[in-house]
């Protein structure tokens, strides 16, 4: 029979080898708050800088790929990814002399399966 190589699900999303399994934009900065996301249910305040992002639906396995940024331009900073598991993303968003920092802006992308 045929192969099935895209299929979108009932909650919209996008079931592929070429889409992403989720997105986030969030404001870590302050009172931590989503400002657009795909597939997350709920993010987490670890402390300066530290961050949980939990999936609405889980990955199949943490073999997955994920990228991280931020828009502290200021700072030169950059979000460090700390941890990939079927249910979450852990990411750490430091300072050039790596020193933890509360960023205004922090987007997440993830594909796999």
């Amino acid at each position: 029979g045929p192969v099935t190589q895209f299929e979108v699900t009932g909650d919209g999303r996008g079931l592929s080898q070429f889409t992403a399994k989720g997105w986030i934009n969030f404001n870590g900065s302050g009172t931590i708050a989503i400002n657009d996301s795909h597939n997350v249910s709920s993010i987490a305040d670890g402390g300066t800088g530290d961050y949980d992002i939990f999936w609405d639906v889980d990955l199949a396995n943490a073999n997955y790929s994920a990228t991280a940024t931020n828009t502290e331009v200021d700072t030169a900073g950059w979000v460090s990814l700390k941890q990939l598991a079927v249910g979450s993303v852990s990411a750490i968003s430091s300072r050039h002399d790596s020193a933890s920092l509360d960023t205004a802006s922090v987007s997440i992308v993830v594909f796999g399966d």
